[in-house]
């Protein structure tokens, strides 16, 4: 009697005693796609990428594609690369010099802080003579390290630019570099664990941009992705940062114990990680204080804002992690002031909200201002409860941030219940409604 044959991916995955359902959460997708490769369905590329990539071996060998499209679909061998997006170019060759030009003009910022820009995008967006280099001929650069030199550079400027004011910039760029980082680390070489490295650092970013546009799914996807090319990359540094941004996407869906459940879970990992970050680990603890607040363990709270306290830096610019998280103690100020109205002390929140300042195309500036207005609606301040929600809405307007917007119309909903006949709060509906007209 025939053995029955066993499914290649079935036979790594329990190799490394690892059932469908973790398989699929360590590298972001679900149980039943795990399934489906096995029993010989179509998965997509990305899937194929991510299976490719975490076991190190090629679709053909996890029997991720059919004999008869090996020929058409070798896009996630790491031997034979099919058809890809070329290494990014100058952005002038990815959309156009005259869509730049609009773009920068669309900006609200000063003329200096446009020029300024105008000349950090060479930088940022061009490697000369790539347009319309060949795949096979991409393998040949990466194996000179050209191309992880550019990201290397590339991904902290993107950073650099999203609190700058060249958010626009990167939205455009990003996803080429990710598809491109996701093929590199495929590849069989001493790069490997740097491309991995980089392409958790950009999946990072990705989140950001995904929460400020409230679409939350595609956030806690590519917070899971910035944890899996952590873990390939061998870094427990980038796999907390992850963490705390999959945390943060709980959060903002309002799954409070389900955010405090990953910070733990973070929080576990450092505990094994003698050489984690400062910034990171006093990152991770006040995320851990504003948690615990909006659970109402006020103790715990406490004791994890005083170990953040003692464990940021006074100058976290100059940590090697910084280009890739920006925690500053801009964090400190921020969660300090959220576990203070978590915990019904309005006046200490805004003690600590009181330090912190930030030009107008920041979105911090924004956040900060809500938060404000969430502890003087704490406090019963009416009036200028009403004046803090004027500018945090006007601050999310200039930086374009959905999110901003959405959480400032929340706290005016709040003053609604509370003041609904007060003529300075139905002053500012009209706020709103011209807004959405």
């Amino acid at each position: 009697m025939k053995k029955p044959v066993v499914h290649p991916l079935t036979k790594v995955r329990t190799e490394k005693n690892l059932t469908q359902k973790r398989l699929g959460e360590e590298i972001g997708v679900g149980e039943a796609t795990i399934f489906r490769a096995e029993h010989n369905k179509p998965v997509s590329a990305e899937v194929r990428r991510l299976l490719c990539a975490y076991f190190g071996m090629t679709a053909a060998e996890l029997s991720l594609i059919a004999a008869e499209q090996q020929d058409n679909e070798v896009q996630d061998t790491v031997r034979t690369p099919a058809p890809h997006p070329s290494l990014p170019s100058p952005i002038e060759a990815i959309i156009g010099e005259k869509a730049v030009s609009q773009l920068l003009e669309e900006q609200n910022m000063d003329k200096q802080r446009r020029q300024l820009l105008q000349r950090a995008l060479p930088l940022l967006l061009g490697v000369t003579g790539a347009v319309g280099v060949a795949p096979d001929v991409l393998l040949q650069i990466s194996a000179n390290e050209e191309p992880l030199s550019f990201y290397a550079t590339a991904i902290p400027a993107c950073w650099n630019l999203i609190y700058n004011g060249g958010i626009a910039y990167v939205e455009y760029v990003l996803p080429t570099y990710l598809t491109h980082l996701s093929m590199l680390v495929q590849q069989s070489s001493p790069t490997h664990l740097q491309a991995a490295r980089l392409a958790s650092q950009g999946y990072k970013l990705a989140n950001l941009l995904d929460l400020r546009r409230e679409d939350f799914g595609a956030a806690l996807q590519h917070s899971k992705k910035a944890l899996f090319y952590g873990g390939v990359a061998q870094d427990p540094n980038l796999q907390i940062a992850a963490l705390i941004e999959e945390a943060l996407t709980f959060w903002y869906r309002k799954r409070l114990f389900q955010a405090l459940a990953t910070y733990q879970k973070a929080q576990k990992l450092a505990e094994h990680s003698p050489s984690l970050s400062p910034i990171i680990q006093g990152r991770l603890y006040v995320g851990l204080a504003e948690a615990y607040a909006g659970i109402g363990l006020e103790q715990e709270a406490l004791r994890f804002m005083g170990l953040a306290q003692q464990t940021f830096p006074d100058h976290p610019e100059n940590d090697p992690h910084f280009s890739y998280t920006h925690y500053s103690r801009y964090y400190l100020h921020l969660y300090k002031g959220l576990m203070y109205v978590k915990l019904k002390q309005p006046q200490e929140a805004l003690a600590a909200y009181a330090p912190f300042h930030a030009p107008e195309y920041d979105s911090r500036s924004a956040e900060i201002a809500t938060r404000e207005a969430m502890a003087l609606l704490t406090a019963g301040e009416m009036r200028t409860c009403c004046e803090k929600i004027e500018q945090a809405f006007t601050l999310a307007t200039t930086t374009n941030s959905n999110l901003r917007s959405s959480e400032t119309q929340e706290v005016y909903q709040g003053v609604v219940l509370r003041w609904s006949h007060e003529p300075r709060v139905k002053a500012l509906a009209n706020l709103f409604q011209q807004a959405e007209n």
